[in-house]
């Protein structure tokens, strides 16, 4: 069995190599990261080695045992990298699928466990805001857990456990391996974090204002849950805050994940439960790397319509009133649509039959 101080060596690979893991902020940095796994135990549906490489969350090259390629997974990146690079990539990958079969060999020994079902994993990355480098880590997990970790500006290593201990001692006694991810992430990650972002900047570096809707949801006795969806939107991060009377409501939030559609996009949510006499009380606030500054938007109740309307900061204008009773000034620039209930309580849009709105709120 090959030492565990030798394990890290296949991801010492070439320089040309991106490595690297996951990045939620309004205004975000452009993000490289690759993960690697092996597992002990491959089955139908998992292989015994998967790499993945992400450039702002989106995946760029993977490879398993299973397609025993590196393969581009963007049109930008077949269109722009030979086959030469990704013959090379695969050949890499070939190199780590035996070395992390080792390590999880290792540590089970060391850790004194059966067989069975364990993990290595290394994940590293990097990431540029307004061009400059803002960070980056160098990390290795085992069944799930941290294991250890670099901190490059010491170049010395954080162990989580006592069995990682022995591998901190091995690789602080020679800093070869330190010293290479040191100089990964603060030189060689972000020259290819560049190239990718030229590479795909049509697709990368575009903008996508959400659409927002404001949803209500009303119990027969009990709160009502306003619900603020965001749809649609690029770059990935977004702040979507429930906001009452100025103050932001983070405690009472509950939150959704932050979720690819298949265009691209994403999606995302936030509710919080109210009394139904205070909902005109709250909005949500909407901050977006697309927006020129932060959108308001907020739920208007009527006997008989629902108005959903942004609070754009712009000019306000009368509006002509349709059937039932609206709000009599809002934002024109960007109001959404207006919701009526349906029978499950929930508010569904149609349009608001009123001059001067949008279908639907834009930057």
């Amino acid at each position: 069995i090959m030492s565990l101080d030798l394990l890290a060596m296949p991801l010492l690979i070439q320089a040309k190599m991106p490595l690297a893991f996951l990045a939620t902020r309004a205004h975000c940095p452009h993000t490289l990261h690759y993960f690697y796994t092996g597992v002990s135990e491959p089955g139908p549906r998992l292989p015994q080695f998967i790499a993945a490489g992400y450039v702002d969350g989106q995946l760029i090259i993977d490879y398993t045992t299973k397609t025993k390629n590196a393969e581009p997974r963007t049109e930008w990146m077949a269109r722009n990298l030979d086959p030469t690079y990704w013959d090379q990539e695969t050949r890499i990958f070939q190199v780590n699928k035996a070395r992390f079969r080792d390590a999880v060999e290792t540590l089970r020994n060391r850790y004194n466990q059966s067989k069975g079902f364990h993990t290595w994993q290394f994940m590293a990355g990097c990431e540029l805001l307004d061009g400059r480098s803002t960070g980056g880590y160098w990390q290795y997990g085992y069944d799930g857990r941290d294991f250890i970790s670099l901190d490059k500006e010491t170049l010395t290593w954080t162990a989580a456990d006592t069995g990682a201990q022995v591998t901190k001692g091995k690789w602080e006694a020679d800093r070869s391996l330190a010293e290479y991810g040191k100089w990964y992430l603060e030189q060689n990650c972000v020259e290819e974090l560049r190239k990718y972002l030229e590479y795909g900047k049509e697709t990368l570096q575009r903008k996508e204002t959400p659409e927002v809707k404001v949803l209500a949801k009303a119990a027969p006795e009990g709160p009502t849950t306003l619900s603020c969806r965001a749809h649609g939107f690029y770059p990935r991060n977004i702040a979507v805050t429930w906001v009452k009377d100025g103050e932001t409501r983070d405690q009472e939030t509950q939150r959704g994940g932050i979720v690819p559609n298949e265009d691209g996009t994403y999606y995302t949510w936030a509710a919080t439960e109210v009394d139904p006499k205070e909902t005109d009380l709250y909005t949500c606030r909407v901050e977006h790397e697309s927006l020129r500054k932060p959108r308001d938007f907020f739920w208007v109740k009527d006997s008989e319509c629902r108005c959903v309307c942004c609070v754009s900061g712009g000019e306000e204008k009368e509006a002509t009133p349709g059937k039932g009773t609206v709000p009599k000034r809002y934002p024109t620039p960007h109001c959404p649509a207006s919701t009526i209930a349906d029978q499950s309580g929930l508010w569904e849009p149609f349009p608001l039959p009123a001059s001067g709105v949008l279908p639907h709120c834009n930057a």
